[in-house]
């Protein structure tokens, strides 16, 4: 399956299955693109990492070197999560009663991952006023 297929089947499987408002499914299946082309850019340049776990690691580690702040951090561990849920629906099922070894990577490396910590922003009713100065 080609990456630009792939990803709009993903696109289907997120408004079918999940449910997922056209926004989110664009901006999903954009991340997933943009994970695509960095898998391809490691292999080409002979930086294949080891497994999907390490290839999503060193995918969230080059964006926050490219400057994605927090939050932009954790919308892309949450398209990546739905990639992967996606990439196992897809998966023909094992046969024979096979089970994953021990070791063996999870079906979906992205659960395993921990959004960053968005950080905390001061509103403004929550700032005491400045206080009126003397003369």
């Amino acid at each position: 399956m080609h990456a630009e297929q792939a990803t709009l089947q993903f696109a289907d499987f997120l408004r079918s299955v999940e449910g997922l408002s056209e926004l989110t499914v664009d901006t999903y299946a954009a991340e997933a693109q943009r994970f695509l082309r960095f898998l391809a850019h490691d292999r080409s340049s002979g930086r294949e990492r080891r497994g999907a776990s390490g290839a999503l690691v060193g995918y969230l580690v080059e964006r926050q070197a490219e400057g994605a702040g927090s939050l932009t951090l954790a919308k892309a561990i949450s398209a990546l999560r739905a990639w992967f849920r996606f990439l196992e629906a897809e998966a023909p099922a094992p046969t024979g009663g096979a089970t994953p070894s021990a070791g063996a990577e999870p079906p979906n490396p992205a659960a395993e991952v921990a959004p960053p910590r968005a950080p905390r922003r001061i509103s403004p009713r929550s700032t005491p006023a400045p206080s009126p100065r003397k003369r």
